[in-house]
């Protein structure tokens, strides 16, 4: 390295510095690193824990959140076992290792509260480094300094938008651009330099105290993450407050001048909670070639990798746009050039390690109490993490109060079985709202329908490949690769289920009649076909429903038995009595493999309604008897056009069981042996020939295919078996119940340890 330069910053600063010397040796020599949580035996109106649990959780060393006073302390469970987290999380080693180990910059990118910060924490606590976080605030997230805050909240006095429109002079583009970059990165430059000042200062006093770096790092971590704990203050703000009026090269100048006077190097720079600064200001700023928009993220990578050439920067957050960090990079002074994605953070997937987890905190609860946590709490790590710190607080006897009051306020389900906790410490918002999920756009909320009804009624976990950026933004889903985002966790459903209720854009009802006025809205991936029994088991329960009140049968002689009435059937399985009146439920199963089509084929008695999720041929099967006449399965083909592209005509050609399968010719036989033993239907009246009563003819297929939004093709061809198409505007007349509640994603959760294998919709 080059030999430091003579020193360009001088006066308040360097005073102001001095003046904390004192508070860090005094850390610095201190034993303990934080106060240790002292839970309370009394919580509101209560008693909280026994007196051997209150000694049991003061044994645990649990940090105490910063800012609380001491009459209501609060576990912080964040930095609780830091540096050891293996004991919580076998896995977690190694995944820090693949971190630490990456030779690049990495983008850490997942959903709220997946784990992101505690991973950039152990990596602090491993390596030397800087922690810059663009979303400090002493209630909500109490970690960091509110340095880099300060550009993140407002643009900066000086700072003017701009217009990329061609009409427009590259000269005007150019000099509002750089004025904005001149201004941003002088602030960043201050930032840098009053952590570096600190950092330099903190090494040297270590070094003469005799501390090992070891223990120096875990301390110089902590003062990052709570200087107004540790020291009293907010130091790095202030400092960076005293340095305004430093030049952006004197800035720089000093900060390499530091570099080379300290002989501990930051390995790691930590932007946390990027994703403010990622769609921060973008009409401010603009890219190398001035062609496109950038935020505020770009001229903060490029300005700390510049500065610090030898350092990997880690950016976290819950979007970060990998394209502008790789620009960024690339137009950047940094000795590292390679840029990776990272996404692996781990989560509550297992009852086992939801138990353990419990226990190692709470005590020696019981299985059932882990198993009810578990059905409504499993997923991401921050929900648990919040649950326990709050019973750690209220005391085992509230455990259930705790659970309720929590899924209640981040979902709006209310369980009703205990008085819901109102006190301030419990106020946190829902995960999304309603509005907001209205107003997604490319097809994202019919996705979320999908994945909720498919929980429901199939109890399976959906893996979107497409909108992936957005449902990891919005908190619904979590990355399990670089482009496949998993929906799984119940209190997502929960939240969804609360919107799927009140939605006047995205109910089945909304989204039938959307269809009628727009054919490009789709239907398969929207989940219509688990929300259309309802409408069936409206019109075809109890005494039953004429066909043709609701199915307009195509061809010019549709069966004669088509103004007969029919009732929803169910197949028992039993050998006397095979086929009874369906329940007056709509209950759906959702099918995942051919063998689930073929057992439902065969006894349906709980589940009248079956969602094929094949790919081609019908969506929902269900059974009718038709009266004098016997039994047809339907087959029902809810988007014949699957794709949202205009068309010119709406006539398709129906299909038949010999359709069914068309990539596995044994499915397809399996099927058709199955619906073969169906007994036949007529398709004609029998008639008189001369003194012989001759019987109708029978259908190829005791089945009737339904088409939802189409015609079919040919207008003027008599089909076999018959083809009808949906009459929406008599079905949508009809009254029916919410297509789903709360206990349909109870039951599916409660059912389901693990999940089935996943479904994968792109």
């Amino acid at each position: 390295m080059a030999q430091p330069s003579k020193k360009t910053i001088s006066g308040d600063p360097d005073t102001y510095l001095e003046s904390y010397n004192d508070r860090i040796l005094a850390y610095l020599r201190d034993e303990d690193d934080y106060a240790i949580y002292q839970p309370l035996d009394r919580f509101e109106n209560h008693a909280s824990w026994p007196e051997e649990d209150l000694a049991r959780i003061r044994a645990l060393q649990i940090p105490t959140l910063a800012n609380r006073s001491a009459s209501d302390p609060s576990p912080d469970v964040l930095l609780y076992r830091l540096g050891r987290l293996e004991t919580l999380d076998s896995e977690f080693d190694q995944r820090l290792l693949k971190l630490l180990e990456c030779p690049g910059h990495s983008a850490i990118v997942n959903a709220s509260g997946t784990g992101k910060t505690r991973l950039l924490f152990e990596a602090l606590h491993h390596r030397w480094g800087f922690y810059l976080t663009c979303a400090q605030d002493l209630r909500t997230n109490p970690y960091g300094s509110s340095d880099l805050c300060y550009l993140t909240l407002s643009p900066q006095p000086g700072m003017r938008p701009h217009l990329l429109l061609p009409s427009r002079r590259t000269h005007d583009n150019s000099h509002e651009v750089d004025s904005n970059r001149e201004i941003t990165r002088r602030c960043i430059k201050h930032v840098l330099l009053a952590r570096m000042m600190v950092f330099t200062r903190f090494c040297q006093l270590f070094r003469d105290a005799g501390v090992s770096q070891d223990v120096a790092r875990r301390k110089w971590l902590l003062l990052q993450l709570r200087p107004q704990t540790v020291v009293r203050a907010d130091i790095f703000r202030h400092l960076f407050d005293q340095l305004g009026r430093v030049t952006e090269d004197a800035a720089t100048a000093e900060i390499s001048r530091l570099r080379g006077l300290c002989f501990v190097q930051p390995e790691f720079v930590i932007i946390d909670e990027a994703q403010i600064a990622s769609r921060g200001f973008r009409d401010y700023f603009t890219t190398e070639d001035r062609k496109s928009y950038a935020p505020l993220l770009r001229e903060l990578v490029i300005c700390l990798s510049s500065a610090l050439p030898d350092s990997r920067l880690l950016v976290a957050g819950t979007s970060v746009d990998m394209s502008v960090v790789r620009e960024a990079i690339q137009h950047s002074a940094t000795n590292v050039r390679d840029v990776s994605f990272f996404h692996s953070l781990g989560s509550f997937k297992s009852l086992e390690r939801t138990t353990n987890y419990l226990r190692h905190f709470l005590g020696d609860i019981s299985d059932a109490q882990c198993k009810e946590v578990f059905n409504r709490m499993r997923g991401r790590h921050r929900f648990l993490a919040v649950f326990v710190q709050h019973v750690l607080q209220a005391g085992i006897a509230q455990l259930t109060r705790v659970l309720d009051s929590l899924v209640h306020a981040l979902t709006g389900f209310t369980p009703k079985r205990v008085a819901l906790y109102q006190s301030p410490w419990m106020l946190y918002g829902s995960l999304i709202t309603d509005k907001d999920l209205d107003n997604l756009k490319n097809g994202l909320a019919g996705q979320l329908r999908k994945s909720l009804l498919r929980f429901a009624f199939g109890k399976q976990s959906t893996v979107l490949r497409s909108n992936v950026i957005d449902a990891v933004q919005l908190a619904l889903g979590l990355f399990i690769s670089d482009d496949e985002v998993e929906i799984f966790e119940p209190l997502v459903f929960y939240r969804l289920v609360s919107w799927l209720r009140v939605t006047k854009v995205y109910s089945v009802d909304a989204l039938l009649r959307r269809r009628l006025g727009d054919p490009t809205v789709p239907m398969r991936k929207s989940g219509v076909a688990e929300g259309l029994p309802l409408y069936f088991a409206s019109a075809f329960s109890g005494d039953g429903g004429v066909l043709d009140d609701f199915f307009r049968f195509e061809g010019p002689s549709p069966p004669f038995w088509k103004d007969y009435k029919a009732q929803l059937i169910v197949r028992t399985g039993a050998r006397r009595n095979p086929f009874r009146v369906a329940p007056t439920s709509a209950a759906v199963i959702s099918a995942t493999t051919s063998q689930d089509v073929l057992s439902w084929l065969s006894n349906n008695a709980q589940h009248p309604f079956l969602v094929t999720n094949w790919a081609q041929g019908p969506d929902l099967l269900f059974f009718l008897d038709v009266r004098s006449i016997g039994l047809v399965l339907v087959c029902l083909d809810c988007d014949p056009f699957p794709d949202s592209r205009a068309r010119r005509w709406d006539r398709v050609v129906p299909s038949d069981p010999s359709w069914f399968y068309p990539n596995s010719p044994k499915d397809r036989k399996d099927i058709i042996s199955v619906i073969k033993d169906i007994p036949p239907v007529p398709l004609d009246k029998a008639h008189r020939r001369g003194k012989k009563i001759v019987p109708g003819r029978m259908c190829k297929f005791s089945t009737l295919h339904i088409l939802c939004f189409a015609r079919a093709w040919k207008a003027d061809q008599r089909y076999d078996p018959p083809v009808a198409c949906l009459n929406l505007d008599a079905l949508l007349k009809r009254d029916v119940p919410a297509e789903i509640d709360y206990p349909d994603v109870v039951d599916a959760a409660s059912k389901t340890e693990v999940l089935d294998p996943v479904v994968v919709e792109t």
